[in-house]
């Protein structure tokens, strides 16, 4: 499992290659690094450059082959869809490409249309309605105050449940 968050107050330092670079550092946690890896280091620290990110797509490539299964999360991917920067394309691009090369399942969380159904043809879009909806109808279940409180007010549910829902459109 590995995970990104895309946060719109670091989306200078959030590059591409930064990105990727992450998901590297979490899939090698406590794994021997990669010969490749180590003379990337070696090879960018000497001269005191950073690694491209064509440099950073090659480990990573090489460190999913070392996996039978990866799971992947994008949070927030519309946070860096709103800017304009030729290059972040490239952060899309590139994911499209490892998911159709290697046994990533992916999971990216953004607000709606804000990214085109053709750039990940077999994916499943789930609205945020009904994660709350799924969500709201755990707690009446789980939760023993709302459970009693609520127990024969099937209209004050909905409308609670109608309530919760509304409130985080565009979420």
């Amino acid at each position: 499992l590995a995970y990104i968050y895309i946060n719109h107050k670091e989306l200078e330092i959030q590059t591409p290659t930064a990105l990727f670079a992450s998901l590297c550092k979490q899939l090698l946690l406590n794994k021997p690094l990669p010969l490749m890896l180590q003379n990337l280091w070696q090879y960018h620290h000497t001269r005191q450059t950073p690694p491209t990110l064509d440099n950073m797509l090659r480990v990573l490539e090489t460190v999913l082959c070392e996996y039978h299964k990866i799971y992947l999360i994008v949070d927030a991917l519309d946070e860096y869809l709103n800017i304009t920067d030729e290059q972040r394309g490239l952060f899309v691009q590139n994911l499209v490409k490892i998911v159709n090369q290697f046994p990533v399942h992916l999971m990216i969380t953004t607000r709606p249309n804000n990214i085109s159904q053709d750039r990940f043809p077999n994916s499943q879009q789930v609205p945020v309605e009904a994660d709350i909806t799924l969500y709201v109808e755990n707690q009446f279940k789980t939760s023993d105050n709302l459970s009693r409180l609520l127990a024969n007010e099937s209209q004050l549910k909905d409308s609670i449940q109608t309530a919760m829902v509304k409130d985080v459109d565009g979420m």
